[in-house]
C-alpha cells in the first residue's frame, strides 16, 4: 500500500511540475497572442500572424509529445520573432487600411457574414491579398487592392441590408411571377414592382437611412398581395366559380357597414363612390364636434372652478365669474372669425383654451427647399389677418417634416423652413421680434402615419401656433 501511494504522489508531483512548466513557457507567449488578436494583427499582417500561430502550435506539440526544451524553447522564439515582425506593418496598415477596416465593421454589422456570403468572402480574400502586399512592401499594390476591398464590403453591407427590407416583397413579388399574375391585375403589380424598385434605389442611394426604403418595400409587400388577391378573384370570376355581381356586392359591404355606423344613408346608384363621401364627411363632422365638446368642457371646467370660488359671496368673486363668462365668449367669437378666413384646402383651425394653432395644410414647399412660392402669398396674406385678431399674442411657427431621409437633416430642413414663415411675417407685418419665433422639430411629431402617402404629407407642415396674451 505504501509503495501504492508512493506511485500517486510521484504521477501527481510530475502532473504539477508539468504545468509549472507549460505555464512558465507559454504564458508571454499567449499574452502576445491575444495582444496582438485584439489588434487585429490577423487582418492587418496575416502572413506574420499565421507563422507566429504555427510556430506556436508547433511548441504546443513539442512540448505534449516530451521534446526538448531547445526544440520548444525554439519554436517560442520563432512565432515571437513573427509577432515582432509585424508591428511596423500593423502600424503602416492602420493607415493604409482605415477606409477597408470601416466598411469591414458596418458590414459585419449588417450580417453580411451571413447574409452575402459569396461577396463577404470575395471582400476577406481581396483584404488579405492587400495585406500581404503590404508585408511585401508593395503599397501601391496594396493600396489598389484595399479600394477593391471597400467595394466588396460594401457591396456586401448593401446585400445584406436588402437581404432583410426587401426579403418578403421579393418573395411575393416572385411568387405574383410564378402565379401568372400580370394576366389578371397589371396596373397593381406594376405599382409593386415600382414600390420594390424605388425601395432598392433608396437603398443603393443611402443604405443608412432605411425608414424611406423599408415604407417603401412594406408598400410593395402589400401592393404584390393586393394583386395576388385581385388575380384570385378575377380567376375564379373567369371560370365560373363565383359571378362577377357577387365579387362587386362583397367589395361593397364593408363600405355599407361603415356608412350605417355613422348614420349615413348608402347610395348605391353609381357604386360605392357617393356613399365613400358621405362618410367620410360625416367623420369629419363628427371630429369637429368632439373638439367642440372638449373646449365646451374646458370652459364649464373654468366655471365652475370660479363659481366654487365665488359661492363665498364675496363680490369681487361675481366680478371674476362676469369677467371668465365675457373672456369666453371674446375667445369662441375670435375663433369663429379665424375659422371663417381660410377653407379647409388653405388651413386646419384648432384652438385649446388660451391657444390657437392654425395647421398651414395649403402652404407647400418644393422637396428640399424652404423657400416660400409667390403662389402661397393670398394664403400668408391670411394668416397675417388671423394675427391681427389677437394683437398682444406670442407666435411660434412649428416646421415638420415625414419621417424619410437622416433625422439630421429633417431637422434641418424643418427649422428652415419655420425661419422662412417667420422672416416672412416680420418683414411683412409690424411685429416686435420678441412676439414670434421658429422651431423646427424634423419628423419627431407626426400627426398621421409615415406609413402611407397621405400620412406622409399630412406630416410635412408648418404649424402656426397663437397663445393669447389678455387681448
Amino acid at each position: 500500500m505504501r509503495a501504492l501511494f508512493a506511485f500517486v504522489a510521484i504521477c501527481v508531483s510530475g502532473i504539477v511540475v508539468a504545468a509549472t512548466v507549460e505555464e512558465s513557457l507559454f504564458t508571454k507567449l499567449d499574452v502576445e497572442l491575444d495582444k496582438a488578436r485584439a489588434e487585429q494583427m490577423p487582418l492587418l499582417a496575416p502572413e506574420a500572424w499565421d507563422k507566429a500561430v504555427a510556430a506556436s502550435n508547433a511548441a504546443r506539440s513539442s512540448f505534449e509529445r516530451n521534446r526538448s526544451l531547445t526544440s520548444i524553447q525554439k519554436s517560442i522564439d520563432q512565432a515571437g520573432a513573427a509577432l515582432a515582425s509585424a508591428r511596423e506593418t500593423m502600424r503602416l496598415g492602420r493607415v493604409t487600411f482605415e477606409a477597408v477596416l470601416k466598411d469591414r465593421s458596418s458590414a459585419l454589422s449588417a450580417g453580411a457574414d451571413l447574409r452575402a456570403e459569396d461577396t463577404w468572402r470575395d471582400a476577406e480574400a481581396t483584404f488579405r491579398k492587400a495585406a500581404v502586399s503590404l508585408e511585401h512592401g508593395r503599397s501601391d499594390r496594396a493600396q489598389t487592392l484595399a479600394a477593391e476591398a471597400v467595394q466588396l464590403y460594401r457591396s456586401a453591407e448593401l446585400e445584406a441590408i436588402k437581404g432583410v427590407i426587401l426579403r418578403d416583397a421579393r418573395h411575393l413579388l416572385s411568387q405574383a411571377e410564378d402565379e401568372k399574375v400580370n394576366r389578371y391585375a397589371p396596373q397593381t403589380l406594376a405599382l409593386a414592382r415600382a414600390s420594390y424598385a424605388e425601395a432598392e434605389a433608396a437603398l443603393a442611394q443611402d443604405r443608412y437611412d432605411t425608414d424611406r426604403p423599408r415604407l417603401l418595400a412594406q408598400q410593395a409587400k402589400e401592393q404584390a398581395s393586393h394583386a395576388l388577391h385581385l388575380a384570385a378573384v378575377i380567376k375564379a370570376v373567369d371560370s365560373d366559380d363565383r359571378r362577377l355581381e357577387d365579387v362587386l356586392l362583397a367589395s361593397e359591404a364593408p363600405v355599407i357597414q361603415i356608412a350605417n355606423e355613422l348614420g349615413v344613408t348608402p347610395d348605391l346608384s353609381n357604386g360605392v363612390a357617393s356613399t365613400a363621401a358621405a362618410t367620410l364627411a360625416a367623420v369629419k363632422a363628427n371630429q369637429r364636434e368632439l373638439a367642440q365638446l372638449r373646449l365646451d368642457l374646458d370652459e364649464r371646467d373654468e366655471r365652475i372652478s370660479t363659481l366654487e370660488t365665488a359661492l363665498g359671496g364675496a363680490s369681487k368673486e361675481t366680478v371674476a365669474l362676469n369677467s371668465l363668462l365675457a373672456e369666453q365668449q371674446l375667445r369662441r367669437e375670435q375663433f369663429e372669425q379665424v375659422e371663417k378666413l381660410f377653407t379647409p384646402n388653405e388651413a386646419e383651425v384648432l384652438r385649446s383654451g388660451n391657444t390657437i394653432v392654425l395647421r398651414l395644410v395649403g402652404l407647400a414647399f418644393d422637396s428640399g427647399s424652404a423657400v416660400i412660392k409667390t403662389a402661397q402669398f393670398d394664403l400668408l396674406g391670411k394668416v397675417e389677418q388671423a394675427i391681427s385678431i389677437f394683437p398682444s399674442s406670442i407666435i411660434t411657427v412649428e416646421g415638420h417634416t415625414d419621417s424619410f431621409g437622416s433625422d439630421d437633416s429633417n431637422l434641418e430642413l424643418s427649422q428652415r423652413r419655420a425661419d422662412a414663415l417667420r422672416a416672412y411675417l416680420l418683414a411683412r407685418m409690424n411685429l416686435a421680434p420678441y412676439r414670434i419665433s421658429a422651431m423646427g422639430y424634423g419628423e419627431e411629431r407626426p400627426i398621421a402615419s409615415n406609413d402611407t402617402d397621405d400620412g406622409r404629407a399630412r406630416n410635412r407642415r408648418i404649424d402656426l401656433v397663437i397663445t393669447r396674451s389678455g387681448d
